[in-house]
C-alpha cells in the first residue's frame, strides 16, 4: 500500500494510477508530456517538476491534481481551486508581502524554557562572490553570486551555474527580497539597467525584458508586475505565467505618472490583484481582470516623504504608514473589504510588518503586536540594537509568536528571537565580519542570508 484514497479512504496499491474502491485517478498522467504518472499533490508533493518532460507543474489547493502553470483556478467546475506552486516559491518573503515563514515554525528545541533546549545547528553554503540575491523555488535553492547564479540542491549541491554577463550586478535602488521575483518556471532578476528572465529549469538561459532600469517588481501564481524607467519616464510592464518552455511575455499597462512607486517599495500580489505604495505617498493598485491601475488609498493627506509598506490578503490591500515620525496601521474590519481601521501604533521609524493568521507585527521605534481582524493591540516590546535589516514573524511554542530580527551593529551580524510576552530576547546567531543580507525559510531550517553566502539553522 502506498497511503488511502482522499476520497473514500480506500488503500491504494503500488503501480496503480485508479483507487480501487471508488474509481479517482490517484496517479494521473503528467498535464504536459501525457507519458509519466504522478501521484494527485495531496497524497505526495515529491517533486514539481515532471521527470519524464522536465515541466513544471502547479497543482489544485484542494483535489490535488498537477497542472500546467497558467490557469489560476482548477479547471474542474466541482473544485474551482486555486492553483499554486506545490513546492516553496519566495525570495524571502511571499508575493504577498506579509513577512510570514511560508509554513516554517519556531521549532521547541530553541526554546530556552524546554528541558531540552539546545542552540541551533549552523551549516554554511559559501559563495563563490558577494551574494546578491537568494531564492526558493520549486524544490530547488538559488542563488545570484557576482555576476552569475547557481542552482542547488537543498544540501547545496550545485547543478548548474549561468553567467549575467556585463552588467549582472544588481539594481541598486531595489531591496535585497526584491532583486528576483520567481514567476512560474522563470525567474526575473533586477539588473542594474534591465530587467532580465532566467530559464529555472533550462541550465539558465537568459533573455531581456522590455522596459529600462528596474524600480519595483512582484511575481506569483497571478503573474509579474514590473515598474521601470525608459527614457527619464516610470513604465509599467504586467505578463501572466507562461507555460514551462515559454518567455514571459510582458505587455505595457498604462499608469497615472503619480502611481509610480516610491524608492524601495515592496509591491504585494494576491491572486490577480497587485497593490504598491506610490511616490505621491497613496497606495495604488491593478488587477488583471479590470486592467487598469487605480489608487487605493483613500488619505488625501498622505505623506509622500513618509514611509508607506503594504501586504495583501483576500480582503484587499493592507499597509502602515509613517508620517511626521508618527506610524499608524490600516486593516480591514471583520467583516469588511477596505481598509476601515485606522490604529495610531507609536513612533518611527518604520522599518517592516509581519503578518501570520490573525497577527500583525509592526517594527517601528518599538515592537508591537495587534490582532489582524479586530485592531485590538496585543503586546509592546523594545526592539534590539543594532541597524534593522530583516525579520520574519513566526509562530511558536505555545502559541507564543516570535519576531525573528536580524540587525547589523558595527562589523558584528545577529539574529535575534523575541518573545513578545515577555519582552525576552534570545541571539539565536551571530557572526562577525559579513553584511547581513536577508532571511529564507525552507523546509525544516532557517537560512540567514550574508555578504558571503547562506547559514542555515536547523534542529
Amino acid at each position: 500500500m502506498i497511503g488511502t484514497c482522499p476520497t473514500c479512504g480506500a488503500g491504494l496499491r503500488e503501480g496503480g494510477r485508479f483507487c480501487p474502491g471508488c474509481g479517482l485517478e490517484t496517479h494521473p498522467l503528467c498535464p504536459s508530456c501525457l507519458a509519466q504518472p504522478r501521484p494527485l499533490a495531496i497524497l505526495d508533493r515529491g517533486e514539481a517538476w515532471c521527470a519524464g518532460c522536465g515541466s513544471l507543474l502547479f497543482a489544485c489547493s484542494r483535489c490535488g491534481r498537477w497542472l500546467a502553470p497558467g490557469p489560476d483556478r482548477c479547471p474542474d467546475p466541482a473544485c474551482a481551486a486555486l492553483v499554486a506552486p506545490a513546492l516553496p516559491q519566495h525570495t524571502g518573503r511571499r508575493w504577498d508581502a506579509r513577512g510570514s515563514t511560508v509554513g516554517w515554525r519556531f521549532p521547541d528545541a530553541w526554546d530556552p524554557s524546554n528541558p531540552t533546549a539546545h542552540r541551533p545547528v549552523e551549516r554554511e553554503l559559501p559563495s563563490t562572490d558577494r551574494l546578491h540575491a537568494a531564492w526558493a523555488a520549486h524544490g530547488r535553492l538559488y542563488r545570484w553570486e557576482g555576476s552569475a547564479v547557481s542552482c542547488a540542491t537543498l544540501e547545496g549541491d550545485v547543478s548548474w551555474r549561468s553567467p549575467l554577463g556585463l552588467g549582472g550586478a544588481p539594481a541598486s535602488g531595489i531591496g535585497f527580497p526584491d532583486r528576483v521575483a520567481v514567476v512560474g518556471a522563470l525567474a526575473v532578476l533586477a539588473l542594474e539597467q534591465r530587467f532580465v528572465v532566467m530559464d529555472l529549469s533550462m541550465r539558465g538561459e537568459i533573455t531581456a525584458l522590455p522596459g529600462g532600469f528596474p524600480l519595483a517588481q512582484v511575481a506569483g501564481p497571478g503573474g509579474w508586475l514590473g515598474w521601470s524607467r525608459q527614457d527619464g519616464k516610470p513604465t509599467l510592464y504586467a505578463a501572466g505565467v507562461p507555460p514551462s518552455f515559454e518567455l514571459l511575455d510582458p505587455k505595457p499597462v498604462e499608469a497615472p505618472p503619480e502611481s509610480a512607486p516610491a524608492p524601495r517599495s515592496r509591491m504585494a500580489m494576491w491572486n490577480d490583484r497587485v497593490f504598491w505604495p506610490g511616490g505621491d505617498g497613496m497606495v495604488w493598485g491593478w488587477s488583471r481582470a479590470a486592467g487598469t491601475v487605480q489608487r487605493i488609498s483613500p488619505d488625501s493627506r498622505a505623506d509622500p516623504r513618509g514611509r508607506v509598506l503594504v501586504w495583501a490578503d483576500r480582503g484587499g490591500a493592507r499597509w502602515s504608514r509613517e508620517s511626521a515620525g508618527e506610524i499608524t496601521l490600516s486593516i480591514s474590519a471583520p467583516e469588511g473589504e477596505l481598509p476601515t481601521l485606522n490604529l495610531a501604533v507609536g513612533r518611527g521609524p518604520l522599518a517592516t510588518i509581519g503578518v501570520v493568521d490573525e497577527l500583525c507585527a509592526v517594527v517601528g521605534g518599538e515592537i508591537h503586536l495587534f490582532n489582524s481582524r479586530t485592531g485590538e493591540r496585543l503586546e509592546t516590546a523594545a526592539r534590539p540594537a543594532g541597524r534593522w535589516i530583516d525579520s520574519l514573524l513566526a509562530p511558536g511554542a505555545a502559541a507564543e509568536p516570535r519576531v525573528l530580527a536580524l540587525s547589523s551593529e558595527g562589523d558584528l551580524a545577529s539574529l535575534y528571537a523575541l518573545r513578545l510576552a515577555s519582552g525576552a530576547v534570545d541571539v539565536l546567531w551571530r557572526r562577525a565580519g559579513v553584511e547581513p543580507l536577508g532571511l529564507l525559510t525552507l523546509g525544516h531550517r532557517l537560512w540567514i542570508a550574508h555578504s558571503v553566502g547562506l547559514t542555515a539553522l536547523g534542529e
